[in-house]
């Protein structure tokens, strides 16, 4: 009932009251609600929509391919909240997955292609190269075995 009144508040004309339902979605994550927020993410005209839909889809714990492109491609919107706001959501992610997944891979690729992007705002840049540099230093390092003492 609370997913379908909120879904019914996205055609409101209130922008207040369309980021009110959009972060409503965000508080049920289904795949109905998520297809939702990657649409408002990447078509809706109101900066303050798009940015709720970006952090609301941190909601999620296992996105679709479809919200990772959603968020990929906020990383080049007009606004600078969406794109920070999209940025945080997809390191969110990262951090949340295993470094062998398909997703994990998928947006440590999707970065590195936005950071040498020149839709990519630099100071965006400077920020995604942080959070590569971050994901690479919290890695693992695979064991290294020990040197067999020469006797």
């Amino acid at each position: 009932e609370q997913i379908a009144e909120a879904m019914a508040q996205l055609n409101n004309s209130n922008q207040e009251e369309r980021v009110e339902a959009v972060e409503q979605l965000g508080a049920y994550p289904n795949p109905e609600t998520e297809a939702t927020l990657g649409q408002l993410l990447t078509t809706d005209a109101s900066p303050e929509v798009r940015n709720a839909a970006a952090l609301s889809l941190g909601s999620l714990d296992e996105p679709s391919e479809a919200t990772l492109s959603a968020l990929m491609a906020a990383l080049e919107d007009q606004n600078e909240d969406v794109r920070f706001s999209a940025l945080s959501t997809l390191e969110d992610y990262l951090l949340g997955q295993e470094e062998d997944s398909p997703n994990y891979r998928r947006i440590k690729d999707g970065l590195r292609l936005k950071a040498g992007s020149r839709s990519v705002p630099d100071e965006l840049k400077e920020s995604i190269n942080e959070v590569l540099r971050d994901q690479e230093s919290m890695a693992v390092p695979e064991a290294v075995p020990e040197a067999e003492p020469d006797n």
